[in-house]
């Protein structure tokens, strides 16, 4: 294995610059929004404005778009010969001259990886690198029809992935609805689920039970599986987050009567959710045997369908559809400096409609709510959808509201809620970089893992719910520092008038910002604008100019540390707290 670079933020930064100067946008669809479709996300943002909003959670959003910009075919299909018998199997249909078939839609990044002759159709092969550690972003990346596709257990409901032809999480008997409630109420008491829990080989032996030991249905190109991997460390995790989610019809799997968790009526009906860890996509087809590229810590494994790596089994298949083309034809269509640049050479035509995305008309994205996050609606002045069941279930279990609005403020800053269009950009790398050793800021917190530890944190900092424990945890270390440094929970700070009104939470939120060993008593000096540690007191500090510093406490003092960020934009401590403050203020709905 070769050597891992790292990066440092500047470089990182510049890299991801250069990446979003290569996008496209999208500026004719309609009048009031801009558009940008990355990594097969799509995002929107204001014409007059510059904060770009993911639109993941919106899948008729998503639809719309993928119908209002039609992409033009990277690889020609003058080769595929249709015959016209319908009593034949798609494969029949296709006089393909080659033993290997891939889907039209193949990214050609990776059908540049791909090597006929290694596939196997009875044994797992390790075919190349995925480039990044994530089972669901590989998949997403894998094929340009799919969109975002989310985790490995939330997939199993996400209807943008196609049909859902097969699960057996969705048709479940009695004796089985009754022990996933018992499990996932257990788990619950428990804390919710984690990675490697202590109810995690309970719900892996669940789950193997529920799981057949070979797949009842036929798979096509393109459809996408989920997988039930026995080695993961996730079965816990998966299992309860899952069951977290609504479970359609309006319908949550878990509801609240009179603050007790009782089932809902999908799954006493025996609709289940996702509880697989794991998610791939039939990427080829091999002599008729369906081959499941999947991507393993950042090795993706060619497997034929029926004998997966590590003893996996197929849990689910969602199917979208796809048109095959001969692998070596394929291969010869692509430009190979493009691929090995990593660049798409993939052409787009935009449809020239009437402007009907306006804001005020049914199908603008920005307008479309997903009906399965409903029940949540009350947190409507959360825009980040996946924060609203977070919230409500930790105000459920006795967080203090002030606080967690303080958090999500500072997630709000520092990654646009987890869907800013540079976050989404440099998390994975980071995350990356972390797996290797650099304590680098990850996550929709952007909080170091050194920090996650020494706040004794159990739950992951990349996942939304375990981002905002770790802030709301740091938030109540500082503001526990800043009361016993005397600073007031009822004044505002003297020397800034953009806060919240609590001067221990406005130092507590600019901690987040200029580091924990700021929060301190300040004391005057010789210059009534200046004022400097209390612990320099009768000291002459600085240089040019020197300040002598009194023994006169400042009380409620907010130092305003300045900087250039790397891009030229000054940034100050002052104006971190003014924005986290907008934010908890924008919270007025809980």
């Amino acid at each position: 294995m070769k050597n891992p670079i790292y990066l440092n933020e500047n470089q990182l930064e510049s890299l991801v610059d250069k990446i979003l100067s290569e996008q496209k946008v999208y500026s004719n669809i309609d009048k009031i929004y801009d558009y940008k479709l990355i990594n097969g996300v799509w995002y929107a943002k204001r014409k007059d404005g510059q904060k770009w909003i993911d639109l993941s959670g919106y899948p008729k959003a998503i639809e719309i778009l993928n119908r209002k910009t039609s992409q033009i075919p990277l690889i020609k299909q003058d080769s595929i010969k249709v015959k016209q018998d319908s009593t034949k199997t798609d494969l029949q249909k296709n006089d393909i001259k080659s033993d290997t078939i891939v889907s039209k839609t193949t990214n050609p990044k990776f059908i540049s990886l791909i090597n006929p002759k290694k596939l196997n159709t009875t044994y797992s092969v390790p075919i190349f690198q995925a480039g990044q550690p994530e089972c669901a972003r590989f998949v997403n990346e894998f094929n340009d029809k799919i969109g975002h596709v989310g985790n490995a257990w939330l997939a199993h409901n996400n209807d943008t992935l196609g049909e859902r032809v097969f699960s057996p999480f969705y048709n479940l008997n009695p004796l089985q609805i009754k022990k996933v409630i018992n499990l996932w109420l257990k788990i619950n008491k428990n804390g919710g689920g984690k990675k490697n829990g202590s109810y995690n080989n309970e719900a892996k032996e669940l789950v193997n039970s529920l799981v057949p030991k070979s797949l009842p249905t036929q798979l096509k190109l393109n459809d996408v599986v989920g997988i039930y991997y026995p080695p993961s460390e996730n079965h816990e995790l998966a299992f309860y987050e899952g069951g977290l989610n609504p479970g359609g019809s309006n319908q949550s799997y878990f509801k609240d009567v009179n603050g007790k968790l009782t089932p809902g009526n999908s799954i006493k009906s025996g609709k289940g959710w996702g509880m697989n860890t794991h998610v791939g996509i039939v990427g080829a087809i091999k002599n008729g045997v369906p081959i499941v590229f999947h991507n393993i810590h950042g090795q993706v494994f060619a497997d034929p369908y029926n004998n997966l790596t590590d003893n996996a089994r197929i849990a689910w298949v969602r199917r979208s559809g796809g048109e095959p083309i001969a692998l070596n034809k394929a291969k010869s269509s692509i430009n190979h400096q493009s691929v090995s640049e990593g660049v798409s050479r993939k052409k787009t035509l935009l449809e020239q409609k009437p402007d009907n995305l306006m804001p005020g008309q049914t199908d603008n994205p920005l307008n479309t709510k997903k009906i399965e996050y409903k029940k949540y609606d009350k947190y409507s002045c959360v825009t980040e959808l996946g924060f609203r069941p977070i919230i409500d279930k930790l105000i459920s279990e006795g967080y203090d509201k002030t606080f967690l609005k303080a958090s999500l403020g500072v997630i709000g800053r520092e990654s646009s809620f987890a869907s800013g269009l540079r976050y989404n950009i440099t998390s994975p790398l980071k995350v990356m970089a972390s797996f290797f050793g650099s304590d680098t800021s990850i996550g929709p917190g952007q909080m170091k893992q050194s920090t996650a530890n020494d706040l004794k944190l159990k739950e992951s900092i990349t996942t939304l719910r375990g981002s905002l424990i770790a802030v709301y945890k740091y938030l109540q270390r500082s503001y526990k520092l800043a009361i016993d440094s005397g600073y007031s929970t009822t004044k505002p700070t003297i020397n800034f008038d953009k806060g919240t009104g609590n001067a221990a939470l406005d130092i507590a939120i600019s901690s987040y910002n200029m580091g924990i060993g700021r929060i301190k008593k300040y004391c005057s000096t010789n210059d009534p604008n200046i004022k400097r540690s209390c612990s320099d007191a009768g000291k002459v500090v600085g240089t040019n100019p020197k300040y002598t510093v009194t023994n006169q406490v400042s009380p409620n003092y907010l130092p305003n540390f300045k900087t250039k960020r790397w891009d030229g934009v000054n940034i100050s401590t002052h104006g971190y707290v003014e924005e986290v403050s907008k934010n908890i203020k924008n919270f007025s709905c809980f």
